[in-house]
């Protein structure tokens, strides 16, 4: 990225999938003003593959070290979340990633 030198390049970070390879927290702090808009996801690295791919605060993201390092940064953008719908209760998913974003956000401060 710096190599290319534009401002029009930036970086749409991951959580989850960041999880798989390393610690959110270290490469926000690396990214820094690169980031464009954080992405919301969990991981649980025990299964390893799609399928560990979790509903916010079930894997293994430390979520108060991420936001810790999102803070750190000065990062005041968008955080996303992306997640199918539930089949049995479609309407039910907003409110809990509502609730889990709410939560996440909330451990910044604590």
């Amino acid at each position: 990225m710096d190599e290319i030198g534009s401002a029009c390049v930036q970086v749409y970070f991951d959580v989850g999938n960041q999880l798989f390879c390393g610690f959110p927290e270290q490469w926000i702090r690396i990214l820094g003003s690169r980031i464009r808009c954080i992405h919301l996801k969990d991981f649980q690295l025990a299964v390893g593959n799609l399928n560990a791919f979790v509903m916010l605060l079930e894997g293994d993201v430390n979520w108060t070290e991420t936001l810790r390092a999102v803070a750190e940064v000065g990062y005041d953008g968008y955080l996303t979340a992306e997640y199918g719908l539930y089949p049995h209760a479609p309407d039910t998913i907003l409110q809990h990633l509502s609730a889990s974003m709410d939560r996440i956000i909330a451990l910044a401060s604590e």
